[in-house]
């Protein structure tokens, strides 16, 4: 009778024992699964925050440069200076002359622009730059271009056709005033180290976290992993 109470007692504690052990790994489990929950939820919230500040600091930005070629567009003295250009129709006369000098001013004194250009409106031809290699050009299929003769456009980062680089090109219709005619196409290239600068923020990404700016196809479209598709999937 005593062997049979010693068994029983053993089997009784043993059942206690895997009782506990099995309570015990529940509650660590559930505890953790609520941990987890509650780190990824935390993660989402500050990435969704850094992404709600990248977006709003890069809207904020390009609409500044917006709002400063719409300006430069009004300007009597460029339009002024662009009369002759586009009245005689030959690129050579941008090459010397006040109106290569005024646009290269304005580079100067503008680090987000990194090159601006007029169009002529028959055919796209780029008839004055900064950048004397574009002269001559034909810009007559880029969006900027046939979009910047009806008003203000942004055409989002792209390869460049001559360079390769990242580029983003702001433009607008440069206007007689008398006549109200659209006698140019005002473009400029931004220079795109601001938006780098603002998307490599590290604001909500914690100690490893990064971030790049890709586009519809999850290829980079920002600082020098530009054109790269190193996670096609996302």
């Amino acid at each position: 009778m005593r062997f049979w109470d010693k068994s029983l007692m053993a089997r009784l504690v043993g059942y206690f024992f895997l009782l506990s052990l099995l309570t015990v790994g529940l509650v660590g489990f559930f505890a953790f699964l609520r941990a987890r929950r509650a780190l990824e939820v935390s993660i989402y919230e500050r990435l969704e925050s850094s992404i709600a500040f990248k977006e709003g600091e890069l809207n904020r930005w390009v609409s500044d440069q917006e709002q400063d070629v719409a300006l430069l567009a009004q300007s009597p003295y460029l339009e002024g200076l662009t009369q002759p250009l586009v009245s005689g129709n030959e690129a050579v006369v941008a090459t010397s002359g006040e109106l290569p000098r005024y646009l290269q001013r304005l580079v100067q004194q503008r680090p987000d622009w990194r090159e601006i250009s007029l169009l002529a409106i028959d055919g796209g031809q780029i008839i004055a730059s900064t950048n004397a290699s574009f002269l001559g050009q034909y810009r007559i299929t880029d969006s900027y271009f046939i979009e910047g003769r009806f008003g203000a456009f942004v055409q989002n980062v792209y390869p460049s056709p001559i360079t390769a680089k990242p580029t983003m090109t702001l433009s607008h219709p440069l206007v007689d005033r008398e006549t109200g005619e659209t006698i140019a196409v005002l473009a400029v290239n931004l220079n795109l180290e601001r938006m780098d600068e603002i998307i490599e923020n590290r604001t909500g990404l914690g100690n490893s976290g990064e971030a790049y700016l890709v586009d519809k196809f999850n290829v980079f479209v920002s600082g020098q992993r530009f054109g790269r598709n190193e996670y096609p999937r996302g």
